[in-house]
């Protein structure tokens, strides 16, 4: 019952810092904030005894700070792209849970190859699809901020959609979640990436 509390605790708190983190334009700083919300994802699947989204996002915190670095579209960004798919795809074997692990680990992993094209519009695109695996997923282990994180990232990425649907790719930069929830996981609007907070 108190691993349940604090578990849902941490969900909120990282729900709380996700849809803040959409309010914030620099780089740095949004994914500083981001990446301290898909840890909190990250420890409150742990706390829910999901053992699948605790390891997955694990490798999703690596993966924001390694965009925070790379230049998108680079020989360099592309490599490192392939080995943290590959880094999750091994995670992903590991932890499997049974069928609902496809829900978070598909997602994740899709989410991460969209992250390297460096082009918002495409990626919030990709985050329709990606956060609704991750909202079902959330769902399925009752993880209530989660839910409510891959929701606004949903809505956001839509909204995004309908207002920069005339441009082929936006002034706004792409940077690095989510993962989501997150839940991980999870992505923010404008073009932003977030690290899915399960997560991504």
């Amino acid at each position: 019952m108190v691993n349940e509390i604090i578990g849902q605790a941490l969900g909120y708190a990282a729900a709380a810092l996700f849809a803040i983190s959409y309010q914030i334009k620099k780089n740095t700083p949004l994914i500083i904030i981001q990446t301290v919300g898909t840890t909190l994802f990250c420890l409150s699947y742990l706390f829910l005894g999901q053992m699948d989204g605790f390891a997955i996002n694990i490798v999703c915190i690596i993966r924001n700070l390694s965009f925070c670095i790379l230049k998108p579209k680079t020989r360099l960004c592309y490599t490192v792209t392939g080995i943290l798919m590959a880094a999750m795809s091994v995670v992903s074997i590991f932890s499997w849970e049974g069928p609902i692990s496809l829900l978070i680990f598909l997602p994740l992993i899709i989410n991460t190859f969209f992250l390297s094209l460096g082009n918002p519009q495409t990626l919030r695109k990709s985050v329709v699809f990606t956060s609704s695996g991750l909202l079902l997923y959330n769902i399925f282990v009752m993880l209530w901020g989660g839910i409510i994180s891959e929701s606004i990232s949903i809505t956001s990425s839509i909204v995004g959609i309908i207002r920069y649907r005339r441009t082929d790719g936006d002034a706004a930069s792409t940077e690095a979640s989510t993962a989501s929830t997150d839940a991980g996981a999870a992505d923010a609007p404008d073009g932003k990436a977030t690290a899915d907070a399960g997560a991504e």
